[in-house]
């Protein structure tokens, strides 16, 4: 498989914090907020390893350092002062309040 692992990470650390907004609820603790994206940056971290066909394990810290960088860049200068992300989980947020009262 020929991947271009630079682009990898650039656009996968460009649309994590999306991704990650859509699996954190407003609801959760912050703690596990943060718990959360970390696993997230961590599976990412490990698909990084695997295309870029280095899976060793004493590379897993730099890489996961190297993710939360390309992660944290792209959500303090875009989507978190154009309030895209929370407003992704906000609404996603919502979307599970409606339909856990639709029963009632």
């Amino acid at each position: 498989m020929n991947v271009n692992i630079e682009t990898y990470q650039l656009v996968i650390g460009f649309f994590l914090p999306v991704i990650i907004s859509t699996i954190a609820r407003p609801s959760w603790p912050k703690d596990l907020k943060y718990w959360v994206s970390f696993g997230v940056v961590f599976i990412v971290a490990l698909g990084d390893l695997f295309f870029s066909g280095k899976f060793i394990l004493t590379d897993i810290p730099g890489t996961i350092l190297s993710a939360l960088a390309m992660t944290i860049g792209p959500y303090l200068i875009f989507w978190k002062p154009s309030g895209l992300a929370e407003g992704i989980e906000k609404r996603i947020g919502l979307k599970d309040k409606s339909s856990s009262n639709e029963g009632v």
